[in-house]
């Protein structure tokens, strides 16, 4: 390092206390870097909640899809996880035991086909004393509420059964397709959810 004579040192001590000039060049080098930094700090990095957002969507709407396949246990649908026993029921026959005025149903399930016959004809209309025209306006009251019975007189292809503990679910597809649940209640006695009871003499899976 080369000394300096006390003269030296007094000028570059003056030189160092005047005032700080930047040439041309030094303030476009400054003023780039300055806002270099700027635009560095506004730039976000990607957000991390989206892919969270997403999940927890998924999730929600798989929760509700399984929810709605289980369904409630009050619900006509046995859900997603009920045992299909149609082999099971095949060559059943039902017979109603209930009495009631509109139906006296015979169910026979065969290898393909669902057969529903209402052997009832209207008997309470029968000796009744009541003039032809009461009759007639008896009897179209007794078709318009056979009509709001679930199940109607007919021969159903394509039919499934369905098993969840003591219900089971019998489903007919197609444009006259229908569900109908029943409840085991005893060794070959069973329930429909319209009331009407129901034997056989088989014992059903």
């Amino acid at each position: 390092m080369k000394p300096y004579t006390d003269d030296e040192m007094i000028e570059k001590l003056e030189t160092l206390s005047e005032a700080f000039h930047p040439t041309h060049k030094q303030k476009e080098s400054m003023h780039a870097t300055i806002f270099q930094q700027k635009n560095k700090r506004k730039k976000r990095s990607p957000l991390q909640w989206k892919p969270a957002l997403i999940s927890l969507l998924l999730l929600v709407t798989f929760v509700s899809a399984v929810t709605l396949m289980i369904s409630k246990p009050d619900s006509h649908s046995l859900g997603f996880f009920a045992k299909d026993v149609t082999k099971s029921w095949n060559h059943v026959v039902m017979k109603q035991e209930s009495s009631n005025d509109l139906t006296s149903y015979y169910l026979y399930f065969d290898e393909d086909t669902l057969h529903i016959q209402n052997v009832d004809i209207g008997s309470s209309l029968m000796g009744s004393g009541m003039s032809e025209s009461e009759i007639q306006e008896a009897a179209a009251d007794h078709q318009t509420k056979l009509a709001k019975m679930t199940l109607q007189e007919g021969e159903y292809p394509n039919y499934t059964v369905k098993k969840k503990k003591n219900l089971y679910e019998i489903t007919v597809s197609g444009n006259h397709g229908f569900t109908y649940t029943l409840e085991k209640t005893a060794p070959r006695k069973y329930t429909g959810e319209d009331g009407i009871r129901y034997s056989t003499g088989q014992y059903i899976e």
